[in-house]
């Protein structure tokens, strides 16, 4: 872990690229310290607390309000429990980027191993629905500057006109689309009504195919305030950072105060389905099906009236987005994985 202080310098620099292209420079987790986590039982019944450094400070620790947040890297705080490959559920020729592996082990690199059931009797869409969100865009739309909500809800979402409608799509055997975001304009607004102060439960869930992955912050969903650049308040999940990974991250009065994060992340033109949870008391964030860290989260963060963004700075493409007001269980969010293939 690299720590503020030594990252202070680097970090600066970056805030001005962020700046200019609107995206996050770091991540909060080398600013809180993080290398404890909450043990995850793997198939043996054996716990994993993965490796901890004994110079670290507690998972519930915050940055200073006055530093911005280091540009160093995420801590060890995933879990290092069986997770799956990040190949995801490619429906068509994957898109060519850099070769990076698409299921890197934790501290091994062994593949990373999802569940072994495959299909199911219901279609992704029934699923979803049946684990009642407050909304869902299929993200299947081929013209127009709406997205519509599929729970009836009528919690639509707009697109601006630079969003790729009708490119091919994140599940297997359906022949609904995605969009595709430009990461500068292409952004998802879908209202404030998903604030989730305080402790309220939540879930937001979404399919990635990046096409770049570097050293931004690329949100997949946020409610994420950032006077200046620097982070405040809010909630986001993001792809990238330094080192690049999934990342699922709560602030308040510019403190960092959950970070969980992935041990690898998406391959570039290649789908996976990430899902990010809050009970109230624990924030778990799982990667195609399978969970790879969970943290204490009872800070929770103030109520505020920002709306919630989709794709925000991500390049690439989105599908099928959800948010719920309450945590999907685990073996909801492997339902959700399985039904895709």
């Amino acid at each position: 872990m690299i720590s503020c202080d030594a990252a202070l310098a680097g970090r600066i620099a970056k805030l001005a690229l962020a700046i200019s292209f609107g995206v996050l420079a770091g991540g909060c987790a080398a600013a809180l310290g993080i290398t404890d986590v909450i043990p995850v039982q793997d198939e043996t019944g054996e716990s994993d607390t993965g490796a901890a450094d004994a110079n670290s400070t507690p998972t519930t620790g915050a940055s200073d309000a006055s530093t911005p947040r280091d540009d160093g890297g995420i801590s060890g705080n995933e879990a290092a429990a069986p997770a799956p490959s990040m190949d995801g559920a490619e429906n068509e020729a994957a898109v060519p980027g850099p070769a990076i592996d698409g299921g890197v082990g934790v501290d091994s690199g062994l593949p990373l191993e999802a569940s072994t059931e495959s299909g199911s009797s219901a279609t992704y869409p029934a699923v979803v629905l049946g684990d009642m969100p407050l909304a869902y865009w299929r993200l299947g739309e081929q013209t127009g500057s709406v997205a519509h909500d599929e729970t009836g809800h009528g919690n639509d979402a707009n697109y601006p006109s630079t969003c790729v409608l009708g490119v091919p799509g994140a599940i297997a055997g359906d022949p609904g689309t995605a969009v595709q975001f430009d990461g500068a304009d292409c952004v998802l607004n879908a209202g404030t009504a998903f604030d989730f102060p305080g402790q309220v439960p939540f879930t937001l869930e979404g399919w990635v195919n990046p096409s770049v992955v570097d050293g931004m912050y690329r949100t997949m969903a946020s409610t994420l305030t950032e006077p200046n650049g620097v982070p405040d308040e809010g909630t986001y999940v993001f792809i990238g950072g330094s080192p690049a990974l999934v990342g699922f991250e709560r602030w308040t009065a510019g403190n960092c105060v959950v970070a969980v994060n992935s041990p690898s992340v998406p391959v570039q033109g290649s789908w996976s389905h990430v899902v990010a949870t809050y009970d109230g008391n624990l924030a778990s964030l799982y990667v195609n099906g399978a969970l790879v860290g969970t943290i204490d989260g009872s800070g929770g963060v103030p109520q505020s009236s920002v709306p919630l963004l989709w794709g925000s700075a991500f390049q690439g493409r989105l599908d099928e987005i959800a948010v719920y007001d309450h945590a999907l269980p685990s073996a909801r969010v492997t339902a959700h994985w399985q039904a895709a293939q």
